[in-house]
């Protein structure tokens, strides 16, 4: 199971060739995942950019979350994204805090593999495999 990080999102919903051609090879699995802050991100730089059109943009990014299976934030999920934040402190090591979550939503979920070209962030978290593209 895969979970489609927002530098992924972002890239696909600006037609971005690489994002493209990994979407047509993900087409094979059962289910893609994102989570609430993926979506939360996605819309904020929607909202805070003002040379774009809000509505289409939103319209757009609608339909790609459609397509998808959106994990929440809560629970086991809450505490997973904490201890990863935790250990990698703990380590000297930071990462945004919304890779965190996202990666502790994803592992609390059975989800162990991110899509994403933030390869840096992630191949800090213990459990979680990356694909870039």
């Amino acid at each position: 199971m895969k979970c489609l990080d927002t530098t992924f999102l972002i890239d696909l919903l600006n037609g971005r060739k690489e994002a493209i051609k990994k979407s047509e090879n993900l087409d094979n699995e059962l289910e893609l995942f994102t989570t609430e802050i993926n979506v939360f991100e996605i819309l904020y730089g929607i909202f805070r950019d003002k040379t774009i059109d809000d509505e289409k943009e939103l319209q757009s990014a609608k339909k790609l979350f459609d397509k998808l299976r959106i994990l929440p934030l809560k629970g086991e999920a809450t505490i997973k994204s904490a201890r990863i934040a935790g250990e990698l402190t703990q380590k000297g090591v930071t990462i945004d805090s919304h890779d965190c979550i996202t990666a502790g939503v994803s592992l609390a979920n059975g989800v162990s593999i991110m899509v994403t070209k933030n390869k840096d962030h992630f191949s800090r978290i213990r459990g979680l495999g990356i694909e870039t593209y």
